[in-house]
Order: C-alpha cells, then structure tokens, then sequence
C-alpha cells in the first residue's frame, strides 16, 4: 500500500510539473473560484478556516497572464488566515504570514505596518516578548512614515506594556508618554483604555500604587462604558494586583472573581489564564493550597492549548513557592530551576529574577547563607534596572539575612532597614509583616541575633 501511495504521489507531481504555468494557473484560479463557491454559504468563519490554502492557490493564478487580481486576493487571505491561526493560538504560523503579508508586492504603508504590529502582538500574547519587540518597533516605524498616527499611537501602547514586562521601565515610560498625545487626539476609545491600563501596569511596577490603582479605575470605566468586557476583565485584574500588594487580600479576591466570570463568558482564554494566575498566587498567599493546587492545574491546562510560555513558567515559579510553604523544598527548587530556564527563553527578565530571589529565600531557610546572597544580589541587580520596588523590597529583606548569617551585621542592617522603608512606602503592610516574621524565624532556627523589627 505504501508503495502504491508513493508512485501515486509521485506521478501526480509530474503530471503537474509537466503541464504549462500559463495552464498551471488557471486551474489554480478555477480551484480558488471552486472552493469560494463551496464555502461562502458556509459563512466567514469557514472561508477564514480555509483561507491559508485559498492564498496560495490565488498565488500560484497570479502567475498567469491577465491575472494581477490574484495577488491582490493572496493578500487578502494571507491576512485571514493569519488571524485565524492567530485566534487557534498557532502563533508561529500566524506570524509567518504576517511576515509574508508585509513583504508582499501588493501590500505597503498602512496594511504592512497592520502586518507588522499584528505579528508583534501575536507574540507578545504568547509570552514571546523578546521576539515581540522588533516587529512593534517595525511596526511603529512604518506607521509614522505613512502618517497612520493612530496605528502608531496604537504601537507605542503595545511597546509601552512590553518594555515594562521586560524590566526596562525608562523606557516604557518614554513609549507611553510619546503615545499619549496621538491617543487624545485619536478620540478612540479602545487606545484610550490601553493607555490608562498600560500606564497602571508600569506604575504598579514603579511602585506608584494609587497612581497605578486609579489608572485602573479610569480604564475600567473606558470598558464599562463601551461594554468591552474583555478589556474590563484585563482591568479588574490589574486593580487587584494592586489590592493584593496593599494588603487588600479580600477586595482583590473579588476583582479577580469578576474578571474569572466575564472572561469564562466571553471564551477569552488569555484573559482566563491571566486571571487565574493572579488568583492563584493569591490563594498561595492566603495559605489555601489545595485551591491553589485546582488553579494551577486549570493554569498549565490553558497554558497548554495557548503556548504561553511566559506565563508558564511564572506559574510554576508560584507553585514552586507553594511546595516551599509545604516544606518540600527540594520539589521547590526544581521547580523554581524550571521557572528561571523558561523566563530566559522568552526573554522574561522579571520573572527570572523572581525566581532567582525566591531560589535565594529557599537557600536561606535550609541555612546555605552563601548561596542565599548570591541569588539574592543577581535578583536585586536585574531589580533595580527593572526599577520593580517591590520586589526590591521583598528580596532585599531575606538579602539582609542572608548577610547576618555570614556574620555581616553592619550590611546586614543597611539592607534590612533600605527594603523595609520600601516596603513602607508601597505600602504593602501583609509583605512586611511576612518578611519580619521569616526574619524571626529563620534567626531562631540558627541561633542568631534578630535585625530590629522597625528597621531603620
């Protein structure tokens, strides 16, 4: 049998070598015109599902004489079928495409800087953010050299939220601030969400947190208003980031609740994993494990069907803090290992030093003071160029015992009182509270002379 399929195969490849390009074409447009009939009763969705191969016979009809309508039709099936696999999470087809659509003969100004921010987004969806960064760049670029100001208010938003999941937060300041003025004079209302939310994003991570909670705010009303309950779900998640670092445990349960129900509603599995995450490391927080154990299993089932792989291995890194709180410490680190290996390969620089700092918490629980200060100090270097206060906060704390574990009290002291008055000033009092109490404890297992709990 197998070898009737390969003569059949084969002979079939030489009959369609053998036939003229001029005649070749032309089948190809009857085989675009035949599918086209089949399909269009069916709907959009069933040309869309389709569309890839409807591209490439319009491709191979743009070969014949007379037929330059055919390039112009790949084109518009390149776009769908890009879109298509972008919605079935295929992401790195989808971006082929797009690449193939921005290349393309017929394409320029608007529709190729479309092309390029499209494929930017697809792969900032899926976690990809290094990758991501040259087609927005690209993207922008184009949009400002064929005066489609919208669109490019629309790059520097994206590059905006980029830069700051990437740890480089002066920088996404500069995109944000530079897309504000196209943004006002834009009057869309769905570029005005993405900046107020975006702009609450890399507050929070500034460490501005009623700055940050406000532009929530503001950006849940721009949602409720127009009735986008997608963009009201991504919302109410980053209002309660920001209740759950001010210790606000109960309303932002709450905030992540309404986000879990719209997104469910309305088949948003990005926003779905989003939420989930968050809601996750909540009940990791609040010591309710096996609620925790339930969404970290529904986590790595949507991380699954979506590729995301930088929120994979944010997830895993949580849950290694959760073995850690069980005492499994050596499940911890493996999964705390996995966590930084996936943060490097998608360019998650934040991530990785989160794991490196909570890696380094680990090592201070079983007393190996010298690697606890190694990994801390790398956390806080990657830290303090990401400007993240927070976790400057959080890992300077264990830092400092780290450092009176090796017998250097007077840096010791200097560390603990710099992270506490950061911590204050979030304020984030549950974060405090909890480093002064593993302070405590791990000075008491190893015979060592507390750091003064109101610091400095």
């Amino acid at each position: 049998e197998l070898a009737y399929l390969f003569r059949h195969a084969l002979l079939r490849d030489a009959a369609y070598q053998l036939q003229l390009p001029g005649e070749r074409a032309r089948l190809h447009a009857l085989a675009l015109e035949a599918i086209e009939h089949a399909l269009a009763p069916l709907g959009p969705a069933a040309l869309d599902a389709a569309a890839e191969d409807l591209a490439h016979h319009a491709r191979q009809a743009a070969l014949g004489r007379g037929r330059d309508d055919m390039a112009a039709r790949e084109a518009d099936y390149l776009w769908r079928a890009a879109r298509y696999l972008e919605r079935a999470f295929n992401m790195d087809r989808a971006v082929q495409l797009y690449e193939r659509l921005a290349g393309h003969d017929r394409v320029a100004g608007v529709r190729r800087a479309e092309a390029l921010q499209a494929a930017g987004a697809a792969l900032a969806t899926a976690g990809r953010l290094s990758l991501a960064e040259p087609w927005l760049l690209r993207a922008r670029q184009e949009a400002d050299q064929c005066g489609a100001k919208n669109l490019a208010a629309r790059c520097l938003c994206s590059l905006g939220l980029l830069l700051t999941q990437l740890g480089r937060s002066s920088e996404a300041q500069a995109a944000l601030a530079a897309a504000r003025p196209l943004v006002e004079a834009s009057g869309e209302q769905e570029l005005s969400w993405m900046l107020q939310h975006n702009e609450s994003i890399l507050l929070h991570h500034l460490g501005r947190n009623s700055e940050a909670e406000a532009g929530a705010r503001r950006a849940c009303a721009v949602a409720t208003a127009v009735g986008q309950g997608k963009w009201r779900a991504a919302a109410l998640v980053t209002a309660g980031v920001v209740c759950k670092h001010t210790g606000r445990l109960e309303e932002a349960e709450g905030y992540y609740r309404q986000a879990l129900e719209l997104s469910c509603q309305g088949r948003l599995p990005i926003q779905e994993l989003s939420t989930r995450y968050n809601l996750f490391g909540l009940l990791v927080d609040c010591g309710r494990y096996d609620e925790a154990t339930s969404e970290f299993s529904a986590i790595m089932k949507l991380c699954a069907e979506t590729g995301a792989r930088r929120m994979e291995g944010l997830a895993i890194g949580n849950f290694g803090i959760l073995k850690a709180r069980q005492g499994a410490l050596d499940e911890s680190r493996d999964l705390l290992l996995r966590s930084i290996s996936l943060a490097r390969e998608v360019g998650n620089r934040v991530g990785e030093a989160a794991s490196l700092g909570n890696l380094g918490c680990n090592c201070n629980t079983e007393g190996r003071f010298g690697e606890a200060e190694q990994l801390l100090s790398a956390a806080l270097e990657i830290h303090r160029q990401a400007q993240n206060r927070r976790f400057l906060g959080a890992h300077g704390a264990p830092r400092a015992v780290a450092l009176l574990g090796l017998g250097r009290r007077a840096e010791a002291e200097r560390q603990w009182n710099e992270a506490l008055s950061i911590i204050r000033s979030l304020p984030d009092p549950l974060l405090l509270q909890a480093q002064i109490q593993d302070m405590r404890e791990i000075c008491r297992k190893y015979g060592l002379e507390p750091l003064p709990a109101e610091g400095g």
